[in-house]
């Protein structure tokens, strides 16, 4: 359940780090999130990345070692290409998370759109402070 919950957050995290790159001035958000996890009975939509074949592993923007785990897909959205075009389903924005075998996850995601990924799409999951 742990793992689980672990590849839900992290999808969930992509998908808001994919949103906030890709949204513009003229988004405007409200509400209130709140810093602690809220168990909930609502059925949850997740994404399964798959891992990585050695081609797809060799077009990272940071080499993997064979003892790291990496995985991705393309996460389908609404969000407009880079040259402004309508995404159709498979056009999805590619992501990939990878689990070093020593040192933190960390996650690319594309955000700008145009079907690579690089190292200034590389995110870090970071955790808050203690209070």
């Amino acid at each position: 359940m742990r793992g689980q919950t672990a590849a839900i957050l992290t999808v969930t995290s992509l998908s808001v780090l994919c949103a906030t790159s890709l949204s513009t001035a003229a988004d405007q958000y409200i509400g209130r999130l709140r810093p602690e996890l809220v168990p909930t009975r609502l059925p949850i939509v997740y994404v399964k990345l798959k891992a990585l074949t050695p081609d797809e592993r060799q077009h990272l923007p940071q080499p993997v070692s064979d003892g790291d785990r990496a995985f991705g897909e393309k996460l389908d959205c609404a969000f407009p290409k880079k040259d402004g075009s309508v995404r159709r389903p498979g056009e999805g924005i590619r992501v990939a998370l990878i689990e070093p075998a020593s040192g933190n996850r960390f996650p690319y995601c594309d955000a700008n759109g145009d079907d690579a990924l690089t190292a200034e799409e590389r995110f870090v999951f970071e955790h808050p402070a203690p209070n």
